[in-house]
């Protein structure tokens, strides 16, 4: 019976040892999202689309809908078009990350957004203010590579902030 307790026990062992290499992998992958994202955010906010080019796949989606159902851009030349003309009402615009959190190919971000409206934006002529907000962004990272960015942002707050009175829009034809 002694040999078989050392044997289970050192079967037990060989499973933790086992067990406790695999886990680093898993958090090596998520550590290794995340500072894709933040090189992200970062080449964002500096307006680096060489940078961009390198981190975001062809097929780069941003699949936010808007009320008619469509993606707001698929693929990389049209996200980078969206992110043009956002950064054209907001020059100096910048992602400040609170927190991130990883599992898998998936890193979702906790972000305040602020920058000065310096330009046309929704329909609201250029007012030099700052705005500040709330947003969520829940990104696909594979091989290191952006796929896609589903986000969330307070547009309401922003209206306000630029004095725009936000008013419901109706969803029956």
């Amino acid at each position: 019976m002694s040999d078989r307790r050392r044997w289970v026990g050192h079967l037990i062992m060989l499973l933790t040892m086992i067990s406790a290499a695999c886990e680093p992998q898993s958090s090596d992958l998520t550590t290794a999202n995340k500072a894709v994202v933040r090189e992200w955010f970062a080449a964002l906010d500096a307006q680096d689309f060489n940078a961009l080019t390198d981190l975001m796949d062809e097929q780069f989606v941003i699949p936010t809908r808007v009320i008619d159902g469509a993606p707001r851009a698929v693929g990389r030349d049209a996200t980078f078009e969206l992110i043009r003309g956002f950064y054209r009402s907001f020059p100096n615009y910048t992602h400040d990350i609170e927190e991130l959190i990883a599992e898998g190919d998936r890193v979702a971000a906790k972000v305040v957004l602020s920058g000065t409206h310096q330009s046309e934006y929704l329909g609201v002529a250029p007012t030099g203010i700052q705005v500040s907000y709330a947003g969520t962004y829940f990104i696909t990272v594979i091989d290191g590579v952006l796929t896609e960015a589903w986000s969330l942002d307070d547009v309401i707050n922003v209206l306000s902030q630029l004095g725009m009175e936000p008013t419901p829009v109706s969803t029956e034809n």
